[in-house]
């Protein structure tokens, strides 16, 4: 499930991509684009909220729920399937003094009310998840806690991972790389990369052993032993190094250079079977342009770009008088 990285164009730009792997279609379950304007009270599980910027991203109609976004202020993040999530009570909350919030309504709330990784760090401080989700079609977890970690990236290139994996409470990673995939820890991610420092984006050409000149085969051996497998350990190693190795790009082509990195970790569906009848695949690459404040959505089942500006979907909302689901078909261009 799900992978993320980021770049950074010639021009000085910062980029980050991510794809959105589940056995249940997210479109189908209720998934779409859609707008939150600024000054928004929102009634979340955790309590009520007024948004300071405004957001757009993927997530589930009718709910607070983003799988991803961007904001008004460059910043950009989404949530991931994490196992060693944890949650608390209210009761310990209140003997500790930090603030309830429910962990999958989390990408709308940092994104509404931080404008950089710093702003963040100070906010999740004082957080600590409870028991709560949101219900929808897509997971079914009968208003208990949807169990995620979350990363984000501001347009001055920095990012941050939040993983909710103490009594609730978070450790924050700052100063990270924009790469995530799921389970194990981020921590562990980190210590496994170490195993593939040997990696190159040189070919080998040729080895000497006791005057025996072997020659390599063509090209690319350089990355000889990078893992092809699907899993959370291998899409992390994969897209680190990958998305490393690429070759520098312009801003005209950097999220399509990066949507061709991310072809080596998008799993096509029916290869990773959950039961006869479910498998896990990607439903969606997003990249955002986190100069410009704009994705770029392709839905995997039709292999069609669409672009939004958060600046069209500002304009989209305003005409439509106060609707904040923004469907594909009604406003935005394919290209």
């Amino acid at each position: 499930m799900c992978t993320s990285a980021k770049i950074k164009s010639i021009e000085g730009h910062y980029y980050w991509a991510r794809t959105m792997d589940f056995a249940q279609n997210f479109f189908e379950c209720g998934g779409e684009i859609i707008y939150f304007p600024k000054h928004l009270q929102m009634d979340m599980l955790s309590g009520p909220l007024v948004s300071k910027y405004e957001v757009v991203g993927m997530g589930i109609q009718d709910t607070y729920l983003l799988t991803d976004g961007i904001n008004s202020e460059g910043l950009a993040g989404g949530c991931f399937y994490f196992e060693e999530a944890t949650a608390t009570s209210s009761q310990e909350l209140t003997k500790k003094e930090l603030q309830e919030v429910v962990l999958d309504e989390l990408v709308v709330y940092i994104l509404s009310q931080c404008k950089s990784v710093d702003e963040i760090v100070g906010l999740v401080s004082q957080f600590a998840c409870i028991d709560k989700g949101t219900s929808n079609k897509m997971v079914a977890t009968e208003g208990k806690q949807l169990p995620v970690h979350l990363t984000f990236t501001d347009k001055e290139g920095y990012s941050i991972v939040l993983e909710p994996d103490h009594d609730g409470q978070f450790t924050i990673y700052t100063h990270t790389n924009g790469i995530m995939t799921n389970s194990p820890k981020y921590e562990w991610h980190l210590t496994n990369l170490r195993n593939y420092v040997n990696m190159s984006d040189y070919t080998i050409q040729q080895l000497n052993i006791n005057n025996l000149e072997v020659k390599g085969i063509e090209s690319g051996s350089g990355l000889l032993g990078l893992p092809g497998d699907y899993t959370s350990p291998s899409r992390f190693i994969k897209i680190a190094l990958l998305s490393n190795m690429m070759q520098p790009t312009a801003d005209k082509d950097a999220l399509r250079s990066l949507y061709t990195v991310f072809n080596s970790v998008i799993i096509p569906k029916g290869i990773e079977k959950n039961t006869s009848d479910s498998s896990d695949y990607t439903a969606y690459w997003i990249g955002y342009d986190l100069e410009n404040r704009c994705l770029e959505v392709l839905s995997t089942a039709n292999q069609t770009f669409t672009k939004v500006s958060l600046e069209e979907a500002s304009r989209f909302f305003n005409n439509q008088k106060g609707h904040t689901k923004v469907k594909n078909e009604n406003y935005f261009h394919e290209i």
